[in-house]
């Protein structure tokens, strides 16, 4: 059926309604379509507008595919479906394609938490690829503020210019947010940093001073100085 997997979503959808009038079942033709030799990215995209969580394994089949944009529309009809397969996706977070990179990272950002800390915090710092430390610094970021702010300083040194303007960025609005405002109704929230973690967070603000400049060093040294205020 001629648009069926079309590149246009809306195109997809106008085939459909012609496709049913006609007996042409666009389930099942999405479902074939992706089992093909070289699948269609309207396939895949048709079959994340139409299919459910049954068709899972044959989206998961397709993070395998040696064509990368194939991959990424993989990774958003899992999403979009809500069946990511955590572990596989995972492995994403290494491919060769920058594209499938970010992708893998978005696709995981909602259970960034669930993932091993230590694999996120080896991508901030690979040594070759901004692409995977920027996904690595994605995932970072939906962690707990401490987590968050260290991986914003982390990054704020970074090769990279944008990724470095980010972090940042990032870090001075963590940061200033730690201070305390006459405007502030409710309590400014605590880092909950031990001594230890507040001395690394410190030193790293340090190597930063430059970018960060001296009154966010200063209110981060603030926030941190243990006291009432700062429980």
């Amino acid at each position: 059926m001629p648009y069926l997997d079309h590149p246009s979503a809306l195109i997809r959808a106008l085939a459909r309604e012609a496709a049913r009038r006609t007996g042409t079942d666009p389930l099942a033709y999405y479902r074939a379509g992706i089992q093909a030799a070289e699948p269609r990215v309207g396939a895949v995209g048709g079959l994340a507008e139409t299919g459910s969580r049954a068709d899972g394994p044959l989206l998961t089949a397709l993070l395998d595919n040696p064509a990368p944009q194939v991959r990424v529309h993989a990774l958003r009809a899992l999403r979009s479906l809500d069946v990511v397969p955590m572990p596989r996706v995972t492995a994403l977070l290494r491919d060769g394609s920058t594209t499938v990179v970010k992708e893998a990272a978005a696709t995981l950002a909602p259970s960034a938490t669930q993932l091993p800390a230590d694999l996120l915090w080896d991508m901030l710092t690979d040594p070759q690829r901004p692409a995977v430390r920027r996904a690595g610094y994605r995932l970072l970021s939906r962690h707990d503020r401490l987590t968050a702010l260290r991986a914003a300083l982390v990054v704020s040194g970074d090769t990279h210019p944008r990724l470095a303007a980010q972090g940042k960025n990032d870090a001075t609005t963590q940061i200033r947010n730690l201070a305390p405002h006459p405007w502030r109704t409710r309590p400014v929230p605590s880092l909950d940093a031990s001594p230890a973690q507040a001395a690394e967070l410190l030193a790293l603000a340090e190597q930063r001073r430059t970018e960060l400049t001296e009154d966010v060093v200063r209110l981060l040294r603030d926030a941190l100085r243990p006291g009432p205020g700062n429980r």
